[in-house]
């Protein structure tokens, strides 16, 4: 999980539609799920693109395949940070409440086409123990994890740790949101950061020519400048490498001394 910035504007075809809301052209309750193919699919491609197509919560790659238009389409949900079942300008069901932060039976503010209540997640779909990101969560809102677009709560992200098994070190009052409602120490997670980190750590033992990185020479220090470039910056197709804020802690909190040569 990482501060997200968004692009500034939001797709011109879902402005477009909001306009139609406000103008009474589409029914209330309708709001998000009445949005266009054409709308959608500009909606995802922009979440996609200013997330660098990683999963908003787990960081993994959102795959794409090619549309009729010659076009990469991301194979991604939309996830809508306050769950649309709860922030939808209507009073809560009371079957619903438990699923709020402070279980209040109340009129919540409506955000199911708000630009900045929407991400992109993995289609992630396992079942029982596995399931993770916006599957698990569902209904639920999420009570200490800021808005991830939120510039106001940039360091909170910022400041995750991780171990080099491929656990997040989750502070105890996040725990229900980072575990219960995210799942993102399950099993298959954690095991997919520690294959990553396992490979690159043979990367920097063969850079160093032997175990002890301590003495790992100048040969190191270029490897892990390049590791750094590599998992810092995007692609030239504009995507991240998957986990790349945990591979960037990793490497930082090993190298402390050594920079991205300017």
């Amino acid at each position: 999980m990482r501060f997200i910035k968004k692009e500034g504007h939001e797709p011109i075809a879902l402005r477009d539609y909001k306009r139609q809301i406000q103008e009474g052209d589409v029914e209330p309750q309708d709001t998000f799920d009445d949005l266009s193919a054409d709308a959608r699919k500009a909606l995802q491609q922009q979440l996609a693109r200013e997330q660098g197509y990683l999963c908003c919560y787990c960081m993994r790659e959102i795959k794409t395949r090619m549309g009729d238009e010659g076009k990469e389409i991301p194979l991604m949900r939309i996830e809508h940070f306050k769950p649309q079942s709860i922030f939808n300008g209507q009073i809560t069901r009371a079957d619903l409440v438990k699923f709020t932060c402070d279980e209040e039976q109340k009129v919540r503010e409506d955000l199911r086409v708000d630009y900045y209540n929407l991400f992109c997640a993995c289609p992630e779909n396992k079942a029982n123990k596995d399931r993770h990101c916006d599957v698990k969560k569902d209904k639920y809102e999420l009570c200490i994890i800021p808005n991830l677009s939120d510039n106001k709560h940039k360091r909170f992200f910022e400041q995750l740790r991780y171990t080099d098994k491929g656990k997040i070190i989750i502070p105890e009052n996040c725990k229900k949101d980072f575990e219960d409602k995210l799942n993102l120490n399950c099993e298959s997670l954690v095991d997919k950061r520690a294959f990553v980190w396992k490979a690159i750590s043979k990367e920097l033992t063969r850079a160093a020519g032997h175990s002890n990185w301590n003495q790992g020479g100048l040969k190191l220090e270029r490897k892990v400048q390049a590791l750094l470039e590599k998992y810092k910056n995007p692609r030239k197709n504009g995507k991240y490498y998957q986990f790349r804020d945990f591979i960037l802690y990793r490497l930082r909190k090993r190298f402390p001394d050594i920079r991205i040569e300017k």
